[in-house]
C-alpha cells in the first residue's frame, strides 16, 4: 500500500509540472506586476510614441508606470525642452499602463497605436495633434485652442469649453466634439470627418474640400466653403449664412438639434 501511495504522489506532482503542447511558461505561470514612480522635471508638452495607454491626472509633475516587470524596460522617458518624451521600444510592451500628472499642460501629440485618456483634467488653452492610429479621449470640460487630425485614429472630446477653436484635418481620423466655444474655424480635407453638431458657437467659419464632412451647430453666424465632393451639415439655422459650394460640394441644413 504504501509503494502504491508513493507512486500516485509522484505520479500528480508529474502531471502537475507538465506544460500542455502548444502553450509556454509564460502562458501557465503569470507574469510579476509591478509598479515605478518616477519625479519629472517640469514640461509643458507630452508627445507619445509607439502602442502605450496613457492616463492624464493633475498634480506635481510625475510619471507612474505599472506593468509586468520585463515589459517596464520596454519604455523609454525623457524631459528634453520642456517635453515629456514617452517612447515604445518594443509592441510587447502594451499591456503596460503609464499615469502622467502635470499641470498647466500646452501641447499634447498622439501617435502610432498609442491612446491618451483623461477625465476631469484640468486645462488652460490645449493643441492637440494626432498622427498616425493615435486616439484621445477626454471626458469632463476641456480648453482646447486647436485639433490637428493627421491619422486615422479617433479624437473623443466632450465638453469643449473654449473661447476660440481651430481644427483641420485632412485624414480619415474621425473627430466627435461636444461643448461650447465662443468661435470656430475648421478646415476639412481628405476624407476628413467633424461631427460637432453638439458643439454649440456663436461664430463658425468652415471650409471642406475632396470628400471631407463638417457637421456644424452655429447659432449667429455661419460661413460654408463646400468644394469638389465634399459636405457641410448644420443643425440650426443661424441668423447670418454665407454659403460658397463648387463642383458637387454641398451644403445642408439638417434640422435642429435639442
Amino acid at each position: 500500500m504504501k509503494k502504491l501511495l508513493s507512486i500516485a504522489i509522484v505520479s500528480v506532482f508529474i502531471v502537475g509540472c507538465h506544460i500542455p503542447p502548444g502553450l509556454n511558461e509564460q502562458q501557465i505561470y503569470p507574469k510579476e506586476i509591478i509598479t515605478k514612480n518616477y519625479l519629472l522635471q517640469p514640461f509643458k508638452s507630452i508627445v507619445v510614441e509607439g502602442n502605450p495607454t496613457v492616463t492624464l491626472v493633475n498634480g506635481p509633475y510625475g510619471i507612474k508606470i505599472t506593468g509586468p516587470r520585463e515589459d517596464l524596460d520596454n519604455y523609454k522617458l525623457s524631459v528634453v525642452g520642456q517635453t515629456l518624451h514617452i517612447v515604445t521600444l518594443s509592441p510587447s510592451a502594451s499591456s503596460v499602463f503609464i499615469k502622467v500628472t502635470t499641470h498647466n499642460l500646452k501641447n499634447l501629440t498622439v501617435t502610432d497605436d498609442a491612446t491618451v485618456n483623461a477625465k476631469n483634467f484640468k486645462t488652460r488653452g490645449l493643441t492637440i495633434v494626432a498622427r498616425d492610429n493615435g486616439a484621445i479621449n477626454l471626458e469632463g470640460r476641456y480648453k482646447i485652442d486647436r485639433i490637428s487630425q493627421h491619422g486615422n485614429g479617433r479624437i473623443n472630446i466632450a465638453w469643449v469649453d473654449s473661447c476660440r477653436l481651430f481644427v483641420d484635418s485632412n485624414s480619415a481620423g474621425p473627430i466627435y466634439l461636444a461643448g461650447t466655444a465662443e468661435g470656430m474655424g475648421v478646415k476639412l480635407a481628405g476624407n476628413a470627418l467633424l461631427e460637432a453638431r453638439y458643439l454649440y458657437t456663436k461664430i463658425a467659419s468652415v471650409s471642406t474640400e475632396n470628400r471631407a464632412r463638417a457637421d456644424i451647430l452655429a447659432i449667429n453666424k455661419l460661413k460654408a466653403s463646400a468644394i469638389d465632393k465634399s459636405n457641410i451639415c448644420y443643425y440650426k439655422r443661424p441668423h447670418y449664412l454665407t454659403v460658397i459650394t463648387k463642383g458637387s460640394g454641398n451644403v445642408l441644413y439638417l434640422g435642429q438639434t435639442h
